[in-house]
Parts: C-alpha cells; structure tokens; sequence
C-alpha cells in the first residue's frame, strides 16, 4: 500500500470507510501484521480503462496463503479442494483484513460510471484467473453483492447483529423500545458493570498513553490465548492507529482507583457509524465486558448521532441487549469449472438455512411484548 499514492486511493473514495483508508490498510503492513511470513502479501489494484487511461477504481487486493483472518470460512472448500486434487492457495481475497465489517471493496473514482462495475468484475475475475484458484470479495454492500452475481460471482451470506438508532436521543429512549424483560436485565447488568469500583469512560487518543497501549495489547493477547484463537495483530498497530488516525480510534476504558487500565474495548467510527474490534481485560469482572463492548457504545452513538453500532461478528448473546440480526454478503468465484459447481451447491443449502435462521432471530428480536406463560387451570370436576 505504501507504493499506492494517497490521492489515487482518495480520489476512489477509500476514505470513506475507515478500515479501507490509506492509512488504516498502510498501518497494518508497517506494523507487521502483513508480511511475507504472515500469509497475507498485499497486492493493491489499480484498475484503468480507455486512452489516455482513466482510473476507474482501487481494490484492496491481497494473495492468501491460507484462509485465516477473513471471518468468512471457507476451510471446507479448500478441503474439498484439496480432496479432489485442485490446489487452492494462494487464492485472491479483495478485502480489508482481520475486518469484519461490511463496505465498499470496490473503491470507484468519481469518473466510473454505474454501467461499469460489471466489466470491473469481471476485469478482476480475468486478472485473478491465471494467479490464484479463486477469487473471494468479502463484507461487500448488498448492490455490490448483487453486482456480482449477476457477473457469474457466487453469494454468500452470513448474520450480524447491529444495534440501530431509530428515533433514540438518549440511552433511556433505546430502553424504552424492548420488552421490558430485557430493559430489567440492561439495567441489572449496567448496575453490576459499574459496582466493580472502576471508573467507566469512553476515551480518545489523547487521553491514552504509551502504557495504556501497552496494557490493552496484553489484554488483546490474553482474549486471544483464552479462545485458542491466532493473535494477528502486533503490538505496533494500536499505537499507530491512534497516531495516524486519531478522529476514529475510541476506547471504552474500565480504569482502577489509580487510573490503571483494567479493561478497554477498542472502536473505531466513521460520520455515520461506530464499529467494535477488540476487547480484553486484565481479570474477569462480572458484565464489565457487555458495558464496554456494547452499552458504552450504544451511549456514545446515540450522543454523537451515529446511526449504528457493529460489535463485530457472530454473537447471538447480542441480540438479547437490543442489536438486530443484520445479513451480511460476501462473493466468490473458483476458477476451477468444478470447483465452482460444487460451491454453488453448497451454497444453495446453506443459503436457505441461512435466509431462516436470520427470519427466526428477526421474528425473536421484533416481538416488543413478553412472552408470559399461562398457567393452566385444573379441570372442573
């Protein structure tokens, strides 16, 4: 990313969205987070048509290695791949890594048109063919996802859960819109949150230090070690986000007596929208994590007019504290002829599944009275 020029990634509209900023996508390779060990080598697209050549868009492209770090899992099809003799890395991801957040992957400049997205698909889909087994454009917006089907790219879904704004001006206003059994048990858990003895905030960079930083990434490493998940990220990359763009970087702090940082949950914002990423804590208290992950960020968006809060992927617990099932889209072309058939299947079934569980959970999170049970009576005698 750093050979890309800041204009030409700006002229396509890249920072719009945090997380495929110049910035941001330069931050990650400086840190070490992508690296030639790392299994993420970054490949930035800029795409060119007519003489004199025209930029019609940037695409965060990348060569993958392995399928990690992409939150849309696709180990069953390398497997199957790998079954069949069809070798599936390197493959070509155009995404914004370790991100699971919906939004342009297609940077287009002001002088494409909309009749030309199709070709800059299917551009993409030629370039990729003689270079990677497959090419994968995950958290894309639905008209981009439907752009893509319709130019031979397959569609896979998957659920969020997003807490919107509606007509809230105040914490009490979101409160007021669920069933009162969830409103009692926010309450309860709010009250929990803040009986620790900590001090609870919202706070920029400015007011977060060297040491902070240092402690929050112990504490990412801890969360990351107690899910047996894979630490991705360096301890050079959240400094350097808040030094390189200080307007998004937030952080929900639970601090002791002393002001030593206990917890923090990491989140970024744009105009319109405030996403969570990472979270950790230095000992478990009880709800400390729901407080800074999800009610603290309701708080701020609903103080600053934010439409919407992401607290990143899957959790259906969140559905309980008033975020909403939310589909997301991704797409995907093999360029294996059998390949892609045997995906497209796939996909079919697990589309359904998919399409009904999101109208079971809306169904869930739409009911606005509580469900009381009857108590039977005893049959006259």
């Amino acid at each position: 990313m750093g050979a890309v020029p800041s204009a030409l990634w700006r002229r396509c509209g890249g920072e719009l969205s945090p997380f495929t900023s110049h910035g941001f996508l330069c931050a990650l390779e400086a840190s070490g987070c992508l690296d030639n060990t790392s299994g993420w080598r970054s490949r930035p697209l800029l795409i060119y048509h007519g003489t004199p050549p025209v930029l019609k868009a940037c695409v965060p492209f990348y060569l993958k290695a392995h399928s990690q770090g992409e939150f849309v899992f696709d180990h069953a099809w390398a497997h199957a791949a790998h079954q069949a003799g069809i070798a599936y890395y390197p493959k070509g991801l155009v995404a914004s890594p370790f991100t699971p957040v919906a939004g342009n992957r297609l940077l287009l400049a002001e002088a494409c048109q909309p009749h030309e997205v199709a070709p800059i698909l299917r551009c993409l889909a030629d370039f990729s063919a003689s270079r990677v087994s497959s090419l994968h454009l995950t958290f894309l917006p639905p008209e981009q996802a439907r752009e893509a089907e319709n130019s031979g790219y397959l569609t896979r879904l998957g659920i969020q859960f997003h807490w919107y704004r509606r007509d809230d001006t105040c914490f009490d206003d979101f409160l007021a819109r669920l069933p009162s059994r969830k409103r009692k048990a926010i309450k309860k858990e709010r009250e929990k949150a803040h009986n620790h003895g900590l001090r609870i905030a919202m706070e920029s960079p400015a007011s977060l230090t060297d040491e902070d930083w240092r402690r929050f990434y112990a504490f990412y490493r801890k969360t990351i070690d107690d899910h047996g998940s894979y630490a991705y990220l360096t301890a050079q990359l959240f400094p350097l986000l808040a030094e390189t763009m200080p307007e998004r970087i937030l952080m929900a702090t639970a601090r002791d007596n002393k002001g030593v940082l206990q917890a923090g949950a990491l989140h970024v914002r744009d105009g319109k929208r405030l996403y969570g990423r990472y979270w950790g804590c230095a000992r478990h208290c009880a709800f400390v994590h729901f407080e800074l992950c999800y009610y603290q960020a309701i708080a701020y968006a609903i103080e600053h007019g934010l439409d919407a809060v992401e607290a990143g992927a899957q959790g259906g617990h969140k559905l309980l504290r008033g975020y909403e099932p939310t589909l997301t889209y991704s797409s995907h072309m093999m360029h294996h002829e059998g390949l892609h058939r045997a995906v497209k299947a796939f996909l079919q079934e697990e589309t359904r599944a998919i399409r009904q569980t999101h109208k079971s959970l809306h169904q869930q999170y739409t009911k606005t009275k509580d469900t009381v049970k009857a108590t039977p009576r005893s049959p006259k005698r």
